[in-house]
């Protein structure tokens, strides 16, 4: 039972850090379409470029987009990631 209980809360935890990582993600992306006027699909490339250069760190247990400089946030790094 104690068992049980145990590997229930750490499925629900593990889902809450899902959740916080999807939304992160979206928060990057809506930033992005709002500050520099992309797609949704544009801003999802942009988020993937960016991972993939560990230029953006997702924080799962705050659920916030962390740049790894400010410098990424600027328009032309952002059309450079699109044309990658």
């Amino acid at each position: 039972m104690i068992t049980s209980t145990l590997e229930k809360n750490e499925m629900n935890g593990t889902k809450q850090m899902a959740t916080r990582i999807v939304n992160a993600e979206e928060s990057f992306i809506s930033s992005v379409m709002d500050q520099f006027d992309k797609t949704y699909e544009e801003s999802e490339k942009v988020l993937a470029v960016f991972k993939k250069a560990k230029a953006v760190r997702i924080d799962p247990v705050g659920g916030q987009f962390r740049l790894t400089s400010g410098l990424f946030w600027e328009a032309d790094v952002i059309n450079n990631a699109l044309s990658s």
